[in-house]
């Protein structure tokens, strides 16, 4: 029964359908504009079968009604019996594209075709398929070399051409080179017949051959047909070419030892017999059609897809790259049919990508014999659109389906609800071929390049016959280095790194040798990596030479007392408050980055507390302060590792320069205007008592700044420049050490609920209901949060790593380094030492109930030239932390992991993201 006739029994077949819900429609139309929109399509397909249940009813006014099922069992009866593989009259829009191939044509040549067919798909065919892989994927990794440290870049057309390049070669045996800049008009015509699929099948007047004819589209889509065909022509054209030069089957004549015989799909369509005769013309293009596309974009697509989803779950993508450390370790070379096999996590997250974005989002069958199954009864001549990917997305099968989670599939899954490929016997003859194409793929990427998410981007999918994507699928690539923590666990504790540019640096994880370079007197030059912070920070405390750090730390040691201290934690309370309520308005979204916050409430803390100038700590033109911060701080981290950069004179004709220079002057104009206001406040004042903060009782020499103004260096005053570059450097320390830390215990807090409850049972313990603020004995009696923000720092070092430069020979155990060398002091690299730290990739607080082994735990550095304002520090950050925490909860956004690199202070490539609730 055709569709046709079939119309004229809607009334009769409605009344025997059982076990289906028709949602409300519109009169005579019924649903077909429900499905109009491109944009819309799949998840208003998802939004009806969340609403109406696992089997929908869909009246389309001119046909039979379309039964829309996502129920697992249902579409496995259907699909599996084989009296059911007759495709829905939706197909015959796709035939008039890839004509009468295997994915379209009736069942009783389906049969014969795939019979003839399978024996190119089997496991010794596969293993050969394989070693074609590489050559075209090594010009795929080549050619995304250029987009290296871009903002981000649609990934998708760069892997289209790659996968065209793999099919073309192993399944059709002709080499096309796509990746050289040809056929890229062959995918976008694709591209475009998919969307017209969809079109045709939602449209009253396309939908239907002969009305499709007086549409205006009728021509513009028949010349992209048309097109559409050249390329497989070709490829019929050029195989025969070979054929007639060769042996059988492109072989050259008298070579029995090339492993490639019966290599080629298309010399097997080019030499059957089906039914007693050879395959026609028209039967081979359409068969070439339907397997270069279905070998090409399907596979692109998902590859795609899965490196967007490890993009945006960077936890993820760091398993799948130990994967492949375990099983290529050092090694370059290529995989092998072998190492596929064993890449079993990388399979799992394949699979995961592959529920979350099912390349075939649906297929369609029509009902030839009545279908009775359960409750259900379909009575024959009616359509059943299966909808994959409603099926993968269905809570009752997966549940939170929308979260990204390979783990699922480390466990057998619900049985019949995972069929991305479709299931026997009209299955997708290819899935073992796609599954080693996409690792393949996948795994040689990920060897070469890390992928990191664009910020904001979610690929829109669009209505085609295949999964498409509005906006496109946006990643940024970086170089995979190896890490400098994974060189230290190979090669050990002390290790020498010979750089194009001048002496060798020693990299130094080895406590014992840390301990006696910082606590050796003689040792307190800072290395010349200092040098590239001389502009922004100046003469400072944190950079000067050992003579002048020597008086001016002694200068500076007693705003820091004790006393001064305590009297520091009573101003902290204008600012948390303000602080608190910036974060009132986050509460209850589905995420947060805090840090903005902090920052302007840290740097409020220190202006205040330290140069005495009291403000809103939450005023917004403070922020460029901070913008020009993180800006000089990421271009010093630049000219580190950058040859030309690095000297001074070249540096001058880069753009960083000048970007440099504008951020710096704006900075000291920052700190200077900070100046010029102490000094008008002092100068309203007599003697040596002084109004301290701008509050109303008088503190004798509490304030930092009022110690700097007023000191002698070598019995003449410091002069204003001096000044200028002591508070840059505290203002910088100040305010971005203490947010970042206080920003990574949230986050820490939110990963381990369990650790902020015993947080927050310590703070009850102190405060009961009393709304009131800390004070300096409250926070002393702050223990297990101590143990908190200890165990922060180790796992999240706010000062990465600093410099030495060894102006004396150094003799220690077996270590002997001559003196002019350079050594880097990787604080971060001692924290994560399991010698000192076993699983030190844990957060566990409870490390710092008993003393951390000596020298194992320097987060502010160690010996003489260590963190002046440590315990200022401290104070600050318990105080913030329990003031936040006695009125939010920090709750997890799954799935985020912060993305760190190393600069001068730990910095993040994406937002440390976190949610707020109510207490």
């Amino acid at each position: 029964m055709n569709e046709y006739t079939a119309h004229f029994d809607k009334h009769k077949i409605n009344k025997q359908l059982k076990g289906f819900v028709s949602p409300p429609g519109l009169p005579i139309f019924g649903h077909l504009f429900a499905f109009s929109s491109e944009l819309g399509f799949i998840s208003n397909m998802l939004n009806t079968c969340k609403r109406y249940g696992k089997r929908v009813k869909l009246e389309l006014f001119y046909e039979m009604p379309l039964l829309l099922v996502t129920d697992k069992d249902l579409v496995f009866h259907i699909l599996t019996t084989k009296q059911m593989v007759a495709k829905d009259t939706f197909y015959d829009i796709i035939k008039e594209w890839v004509g009468d191939g295997l994915v379209t044509s009736a069942p009783s040549k389906w049969k014969k075709t795939r019979k003839a067919l399978n024996p190119a798909f089997n496991v010794q065919i596969l293993e050969r398929h394989v070693k074609f892989f590489d050559k075209h994927v090594n010009v795929l990794i080549k050619r995304l070399k250029n987009e290296i440290d871009r903002d981000g870049f649609d990934l998708l057309p760069y892997i289209n051409l790659c996968t065209l390049d793999i099919i073309s070669e192993t399944v059709m045996g002709v080499a096309l080179n796509s990746q050289q800049g040809e056929h890229t008009q062959y995918i976008e015509d694709v591209d475009e017949i998919a969307k017209i699929v969809i079109r045709r099948l939602f449209s009253i007047v396309k939908r239907f051959p002969l009305t499709y004819r007086l549409t205006k589209d009728y021509k513009r889509d028949q010349e992209v047909i048309r097109r559409s065909r050249e390329l497989p022509q070709k490829i019929i054209e050029e195989r025969r070419t070979i054929q007639s030069s060769s042996g059988a089957n492109g072989i050259p004549n008298g070579d029995d030892s090339r492993e490639d015989k019966d290599l080629s799909l298309l010399d097997t369509l080019l030499e059957i017999k089906i039914d007693g005769r050879p395959l026609t013309d028209a039967e081979i293009l359409s068969e070439t059609q339907t397997f270069l596309f279905a070998g090409q974009d399907t596979s692109a697509t998902t590859t795609s897809m899965c490196l967007y989803c490890l993009s945006k779950h960077a936890e993820v993508q760091d398993e799948v790259v130990k994967e492949l450390e375990a099983i290529f370790g050092n090694s370059s070379r290529s995989p092998t049919y072998e190492d596929l096999h064993e890449i079993h996590y990388l399979e799992m997250v394949i699979k995961e990508t592959l529920r979350l974005y099912t390349t075939v989002p649906f297929i369609t069958r029509y009902i030839d014999e009545d279908i009775s199954f359960d409750d259900v009864f379909i009575p024959k001549g009616m359509s059943v659109f299966v909808f994959l990917y409603g099926i993968h997305m269905n809570s009752d099968y997966y549940p939170d389906p929308e979260k990204f989670d390979p783990s699922r599939f480390a466990k057998e899954i619900m049985s019949n609800s995972f069929v991305p490929f479709a299931s026997a016997p009209r299955n997708c003859i290819g899935q073992r071929f796609a599954m080693l194409e996409i690792k393949y793929l996948v795994a040689q990427i990920l060897r070469n390049y890390k992928i990191v998410e664009v910020i904001d981007h979610t690929p829109q999918i669009t209505a085609a016959a295949v999964l498409r994507f509005h906006n496109g699928v946006m990643v940024k690539l970086e170089h995979v280095i190896p890490k400098l923590l994974d060189i230290l666990r190979k090669y050990g504790p002390r290790i020498k790194l010979d750089l194009c540019y001048g002496a060798p640096i020693l990299i130094v994880t080895d406590k014992d040798v840390m301990s006696h370079i910082l606590t050796t007197k003689s040792m307190l030059i800072k290395d010349s990596v200092y040098n590239l912070s001389e502009k922004w920070l100046g003469d400072g405390l944190a950079t000067c030479k050992p003579e002048k750090w020597k008086l001016t730390r002694r200068i500076v040691n007693p705003a820091f007392n004790i006393q001064a201290l305590e009297n520091c934690v009573e101003s902290f309370g204008k600012s948390s408050t303000a602080l608190i309520s910036k974060l009132n308005s986050e509460v209850n979204n589905d995420g947060v980055d805090v840090l903005p916050y902090i920052r302007l409430c840290t740097l409020g803390i220190v202006r205040e507390t330290l140069m005495g100038i009291k403000q809103n700590p939450q005023e917004d033109k403070d922020s460029q302060y901070i913008t020009d911060l993180d800006d000089v701080s990421t271009l010093a981290h630049r000219r580190q590792f950058s040859l030309l950069k690095v000297n001074p004179w070249l540096y001058r004709l880069s753009k960083d320069y000048k970007k440099e220079e504008e951020a710096t002057k704006r900075m000291r104009n920052f700190a200077q205007r900070i100046i010029d206001s102490r000094k008008a406040i002092r100068a309203k004042l007599t003697g040596n008592w002084i109004l301290a903060n701008g509050a109303d009782r008088k503190i004798r020499n509490t304030v930092l700044l009022d110690t700097i103004l007023d000191a002698h260096i070598n019995g003449r005053p410091i002069t204003n420049r001096e000044v200028l570059d002591e508070m840059q450097t505290f203002l910088f320390a100040g305010l971005d050490t203490s947010a970042t830390c206080i920003n990574l215990c949230l986050y820490c807090l939110s990963k381990h609920p369990e650790i902020q409850d015993t947080v927050v049972a310590e703070l009850e313990s102190i405060f009961g209901s009393d709304n009131r603020y800390p004070t300096a004995n409250d926070l002393h009696e702050m223990y297990y949060m101590e143990m908190v923000i200890k165990e922060t720092m180790r796992r999240y070092s706010p000062i990465p790593l600093i410099g030495r430069f060894l102006d004396e020979d150094i003799s220690f155990g077996d270590v002997f380094i001559p003196k002019g060398l350079s050594v880097v002091l990787f604080l971060y690299g001692i924290h994560m030492n399991p010698d000192y730290y076993p699983n030190p990739e844990k957060f566990d607080p409870s490390r710092f109930e008993r003393e951390a082994a000596t020298y194992s735990f320097v987060p502010f550095g160690a010996g003489p030239r260590n963190c002046i304002g440590q315990r200022f520090g401290m104070l600050e950050i318990k105080y913030l932390l329990a003031e936040i925490l006695r009125r939010f909860r920090i709750c997890e956004v799954h799935g985020h992991v912060p993305q760190q690199f190393m600069g001068i202070v730990l910095k993040f490539k994406n937002k440390i993201m976190i949610k707020l609730e109510h207490r």
